[in-house]
C-alpha cells in the first residue's frame, strides 16, 4: 500500500513523467530543458518571437508536484508573467523589443524553520545520524568530507 493518499500517491517516476514544458510558444522555440533529480528543478525555455504570429503570450505547465505553490523564483529576458497556481500555468508576454526571449523558473530554496516544519520521524532520526539538516549543512559536509580526502592522498 502507498503512504501517500493524494494525487501522486503510488507513482514510482512521477519525477520525470510529470514535468515542466511549453505547451504554447509565441513563436519558435529554440531550446526546452528540466531537470526533475536538482533540488531547484530548473526549467530553461529559449524561444524567438515570430512576427507572423498575432499573440506574445507563451504557455508552460508548471507542475505543482515539483513547484510548490508561491515557493518558485522566475527570470525571464523581458516582459512579464503570470502564475495560475489553480490550473498549474505560467504565462510569459513577451516584449516586442526583441526576438530572442529566455524563461527560467525553478523551485525556491527553503529556509531552516521550513526545513523543520516539514521532518517527520524519521527525517529527525537521519538528521540526528548524519548531522545533515539544510541544504548549508549539506554543502558544509560535502566541504569537509573534500578536504579530508584531499588531507589523505
Amino acid at each position: 500500500l502507498c503512504e501517500r493518499q493524494d494525487l501522486h500517491g503510488g507513482g514510482r517516476c512521477l519525477p520525470v513523467v510529470i514535468r515542466a514544458y511549453a505547451y504554447k510558444t509565441a513563436g519558435i522555440p529554440m531550446k526546452m530543458s528540466f531537470d526533475p533529480y536538482v533540488r531547484d528543478r530548473k526549467f530553461t525555455f529559449t524561444f524567438q518571437s515570430d512576427a507572423t504570429v498575432n499573440s506574445n503570450e507563451t504557455v508552460i505547465f508548471l507542475p505543482s508536484f515539483h513547484y510548490p505553490e508561491q515557493k518558485v523564483n522566475v527570470m525571464i529576458s523581458d516582459g512579464h508573467y503570470e502564475i495560475d497556481w489553480e490550473n498549474q500555468t505560467f504565462k510569459y508576454f513577451h516584449s516586442n523589443s526583441r526576438t530572442t526571449h529566455h524563461i527560467q523558473i525553478s523551485r525556491a530554496r527553503k529556509t531552516g524553520s521550513e526545513y523543520d516544519a516539514l521532518k517527520t520521524s524519521e527525517q529527525r532520526e537521519e538528521i540526528e545520524m548524519t548531522g545533515i539538516e539544510t541544504p548549508e549543512d549539506a554543502e558544509k559536509s560535502v566541504e569537509k568530507a573534500r578536504n579530508k580526502h584531499l588531507d589523505t592522498a
